[in-house]
Formats: C-alpha cells, sequence, structure tokens
C-alpha cells in the first residue's frame, strides 16, 4: 500500500516469475498458520493480542501506558481503552502528554498519544498538539494531532491548524509533474480533512475561510492533474474527493461561512454527481 507503481510493477514481476506453478496450490501456506516462535512473541508480541482483542476495560492504565510506549499494533487500542476513562491521576495524563511531545519515540506511540489526549478532550495538552501541528514530519501523526485538536476545540489551536492547513497546500503544490500518485493524494486529502472540520469547531470563519478555499477546494479538488490509481486494489479518488468536499462543507456550516464559499466549492466539484453530492450532504449535516 502507497508504493509507487513502478514498484509495484517489480514487485510482481519478481513474485511471479517464481509461483510454484507444479503444485496444487502454487502459493505458500500463510505465516499465520504456523504457531509463533518465542522470539518472535518477544520481539514483536503475541498475535494473539493483536488489535487490542486481550484489552479489557479493567486493564491497568501502568499497563495501556506500557503497550502505548511500545508503539506495536496494540498501541491505538491500548490508547482508546485509556480514554475510554477519566484520566486515573495527573501523573499518567503528564505522562501521555509528555509521550506525545517526544520526539524520539516511535511516530505509533505519539499517535497513541494524541489519541487518548483528543478521546478526554484534554485542555492541559493544547499547547503539546500545537507544536506536533507546526513542528511534526509524520502526516499521521499530524492527521491525529489535528484530529486531537478539534476534539479539545480550543480557539487556541487555530493558528496551529491554519499552519497545518497551508503546509498542506504547500506540500501538494511541490508534487512534479502532471500526475499525483494515489498515495500523496490520499495523504493530503485525509489530512485535509482532520485539520479543516478541527478548524470548523475552534476557528472563526473570517479567520480561516479564505485560506480553506485556497488550500483545499481551489489547491486540491480543483487540481486538474490526474490521480495515478489501481482500481484492483481498491483505491478510489473519488471517494476521497468525496470525503473531503463533506468535510469542507460541514465545516462551512458550522463557522457559518457566508454562501459564496458555497457556490465556489460546488461550482468545482459540480462534474462529479457523486462528489456534488457529498458537499450538499455536508452542508445539511454540519460538524456534530
Amino acid at each position: 500500500h502507497g508504493l509507487p507503481p513502478i514498484a509495484v510493477k517489480d514487485y510482481f514481476a519478481f513474485a511471479g516469475s517464481r509461483r510454484r506453478l507444479r503444485l496444487e496450490d502454487p502459493w505458500p501456506s500463510p505465516s499465520f498458520e504456523v504457531a509463533p516462535s518465542k522470539a518472535e512473541i518477544e520481539a514483536f508480541g503475541d498475535p494473539a493480542g493483536a488489535w487490542g482483542q486481550t484489552l479489557g476495560a479493567a486493564t491497568p492504565a501502568e499497563e495501556l501506558l506500557a503497550l502505548m510506549r511500545a508503539g506495536r499494533y496494540d498501541a491505538v487500542p491500548a490508547a482508546k481503552r485509556l480514554g475510554e476513562r477519566p484520566p486515573p491521576s495527573d501523573a499518567t495524563a503528564q505522562t501521555v502528554r509528555a509521550l506525545l511531545r517526544d520526539p524520539t519515540a516511535l511516530d505509533t506511540a505519539r499517535v497513541a498519544a494524541a489519541t487518548t489526549l483528543g478521546l478526554w478532550r484534554d485542555k492541559e495538552a493544547i499547547n503539546v498538539v500545537g507544536d506536533v501541528l507546526r513542528a511534526g514530519t509524520s502526516l499521521p501523526l499530524i492527521t491525529r494531532c489535528a484530529w486531537a485538536a478539534g476534539r479539545i476545540a480550543s480557539s487556541d489551536n487555530t493558528e496551529d491548524l491554519r499552519f497545518a492547513l497551508l503546509d498542506i497546500a504547500r506540500r501538494y503544490k511541490a508534487i512534479r509533474g502532471q500526475r499525483v500518485p494515489y498515495a500523496q493524494f490520499e495523504r493530503a486529502s485525509q489530512l485535509g480533512q482532520a485539520v479543516v472540520e478541527a478548524l470548523g469547531r475552534v476557528a472563526k470563519a473570517e479567520d480561516v475561510q479564505a485560506d480553506i478555499e485556497e488550500s483545499l477546494v481551489i489547491g486540491i479538488l480543483r487540481d486538474p492533474r490526474r490521480i495515478i490509481h489501481r482500481t484492483t486494489s481498491g483505491e478510489d479518488p473519488v471517494a476521497l474527493r468525496a470525503a473531503l468536499a463533506r468535510s469542507i462543507a460541514r465545516a462551512y456550516r458550522a463557522m457559518k461561512v457566508e454562501g459564496t464559499l458555497y457556490d465556489m466549492l460546488f461550482t468545482v466539484v459540480r462534474t462529479n454527481p457523486r462528489v456534488l453530492a457529498a458537499a450538499q450532504a455536508g452542508r445539511r449535516e454540519g460538524l456534530k
């Protein structure tokens, strides 16, 4: 997922030529049918607990924090478990904020920390969330921090989110050529959704509406370049455009923007009925 087309082509050229066609089943048995060794469990964790299946409502906070710090497959499920309950102590909340702030921590661990802080709607995390929005380099981490900022819903994060919005436009515009790889379009679209919905919850229309229109409506939705994608693997640029258009319209309604901004949005997406319908639905919905 996310590899450039030439890499995908090379992979199948390599793997396809090595299929054992004389066997009844030319593909090898999947590795998950083999019991994990002790070394595998020590290195990667027990797959029996994948996606938080072993994390009960009574799992101690210390255990959940340890899983978050490790940054493996169960980090975000652990973060959600911790976020479902009030912070057991101020020290625990400070530990989670420190994990998000720590540039040496794994990105997955920091994403987990942002998840918990957002679920807590932790007002004390405003500054650290804002710092990551400005200085973060991992798009999944910035996206989760934008979501957390929307959950916390403090106007103090307006400029941090605006910075992230303008950075999306800068990065997207910097993609060279007349074609955009699907992975880059996906990242820009998903980050745009998170940032614009957060802005809809924290900002005043007059402060950010022009930047939203320039960065997302004109900068991404109106960009005429072709998105290189593979439908056989489920890549769907139209679905991403629709989701982004819907998020923009939802934020517009929450901020009570002028009607001319809706007109521009609908004009830009009118050539695709699916995207237009999503934008119109977003205008009706607003942000809940």
